[in-house]
């Protein structure tokens, strides 16, 4: 399954490539540094072994985004930010030590290289790759645990930005996050604003 993602991430940035080099580069081309960040709904698609009891796929994600963009080329930037990757909630379980009130939660920063390109006006396609710090923390017997971990990980998405009057931009992304450390999958959908604040 893992072969079958690296393989449609390669895909996605051999098109890019390809459609950049097929571009032409004209001597006046502008360079911009523009910011987007937003945040909004998110859905976690991922298969358990033994599905949780009161496992919640519903909830909430960030993102802060950073990119150069080249007039008619491959784009370049970073991208971090913060998403709920599921939320359990028990009440009344029965363990060895008694009966609790159960709650876990899994929630994930990604650090990516991210790459974009146009397809057609104010929509673009991005794929990138890099690590997710992966932390969770649960709470029962009145005691809570905290635990992290790192994983590599992957994102394909596709962004659709509105221009406003002067720098900044508005509208929604959809897109998805794989971290292979535990095999987790989520998608979501973003309402995004941004701001280009460094041109030349």
């Amino acid at each position: 399954m893992s072969g079958k993602r690296n393989r449609l991430i390669v895909a996605a940035l051999t098109l890019m490539l390809f459609s950049t080099s097929a571009s032409a580069q004209n001597a006046d081309t502008t360079y911009a540094l523009i910011v987007y960040g937003g945040g909004g709904f998110t859905r976690n698609l991922s298969q358990f072994d033994v599905l949780p009891s009161g496992l919640q796929r519903n909830g909430f994600g960030g993102t802060l985004r950073i990119m150069m963009r080249p007039e008619h080329l491959l784009r370049v930037g970073l991208e971090t930010g913060l998403t709920q990757v599921y939320y359990v909630k028990s009440e009344g379980v029965q363990t060895d030590f008694g009966i609790t009130d159960f709650t876990s939660s899994m929630n994930a920063v990604p650090i990516l290289l991210v790459f974009s390109m146009p397809l057609v006006e104010h929509l673009d396609i991005y794929a990138g790759s890099g690590g997710f710090l992966m932390y969770s923390n649960t709470e029962s017997f009145g005691t809570q645990v905290t635990a992290s971990a790192m994983s590599i990980g992957f994102m394909l998405g596709l962004s659709y930005m509105v221009p406003l009057e002067g720098d900044w931009g508005i509208g929604g992304e959809l897109k998805w996050y794989h971290m292979d450390k535990f095999s987790d999958d989520n998608i979501m959908l973003h309402l995004m604003v941004s701001y280009r604040f460094l041109e030349w």
